[in-house]
This record gives C-alpha cells, structure tokens and sequence, in this order.
C-alpha cells in the first residue's frame, strides 16, 4: 500500500518539476512574439523572422517536454501558443496575403487570428497616417472577408475560450477602421 502512494508521489512529482521547467521557458515566447509584431510594424520583416523561429523553437522545445501530459501541455502553453498565432498570422498575411498553416491548438489558432486583426488595424492606422489612403482601403476590404470567416466560428468557452469576446472586438477593430479611412478622406 505504502509503495503504491509512493509511485504515485514520484509520477507526481515529476510532472510538476516538468511543468516548472516549461513555465520558465515559456515566459520568454510571450516577449519574443511582441518583439516580432513590432519588428513588423517597423517594416523589418527579417528580424520578425528571426523571432518567429525563435518562439517555434522554445515552443518545440516546451512540447516536447510536456509530450506525456497533453492536458499539462494545453494549460501552460495556451498563452504562448495565441501570441505565436498571432505574430505568424500578422507576418504571412503582410508578406503574402494569406494565412499559415501552424501546428498548434486550432482554438489558439483562432484566438490569435482575433488578436492579428487588432494588429492589421494598427498596420492599415499607420497607412492612414503617411497618407497612403488607397492600402488603408485596401486593407481594411481584405479585413472584412476575413472577419466573416473568422465570425462563422461560434464555440462555447469550453471549447474555444474568449472566441466570442474576440469576434466582437474584431468589429469593433473595423468599424473604427472604417471611420479612420472615411476621416482622412474628408
């Protein structure tokens, strides 16, 4: 008997110390992805890169690490995963019109798509300001079909946290864009 809560102790215990070591790696992917995204609004899509690979290495690197706890693995890397969506999704639609195939969580993928929105607004903002009425426009037409694909998800919570919340922010994002464009146009 006693033997068996041993075990149970030492599988515990194991799992927790792997979990400790990931929360240390993963509190850099979140810095890293901002340090990308503003690199990006910068126009210095190389050195966004280069963050971008550096995110996916320590993202790998905490999988692996969690490879036999996926339930550990979906908690503690939730966060790291949304701002690494975020920062792809915000690089490969800048550089190619299009969006990347990741291999993440599709929830994460979704709510990093809400966040990219928000920053293709800012993207289409700084347009706007040097005085580049015409890509604004443009940007903001590519933001409306996209945002009716992203607003045909419709999960609960439990299945995709915050999806609504950033659905409705999403419109928020381009009905402020959309009156930015009609401004400078006046």
């Amino acid at each position: 008997m006693i033997k068996m809560l041993d075990k149970i102790k030492e599988e515990l215990e194991k799992s927790y110390l792997e979990r400790e070591e990931v929360l240390k790696k993963r509190r850099d992917i979140l810095p890293i992805c901002q340090e990308g995204v503003k690199h990006i609004h910068q126009n210095e899509f190389g050195k966004a890169e280069e963050k971008r690979k550096e995110a996916q290495t320590l993202l790998k690197k905490c999988e692996a690490q969690l490879k036999e706890h996926p339930v550990l693995r979906d908690k503690v890397l939730g966060t790291s995963y949304q701002e690494y969506a975020e920062l792809c999704i915000l690089k490969e639609y800048l550089e190619k019109r299009k969006l990347p195939k990741l291999e993440i969580p599709p929830k994460y993928y979704l709510t990093g798509l809400g966040d990219a929105i928000g920053e293709l607004k800012r993207y289409a903002m700084d347009k706007l300001g040097e005085g580049n009425i015409k890509e604004a426009e443009k940007i903001e037409k590519e933001l409306e079909e996209l945002y009716t694909k992203f607003k045909r998800f419709s999960y609960p919570n439990s299945i995709v946290p915050n999806l609504k919340r950033k659905q409705d922010i999403a419109r928020k994002i381009l009905n402020d864009l959309h009156d930015n464009i009609i401004s400078a146009k006046i």
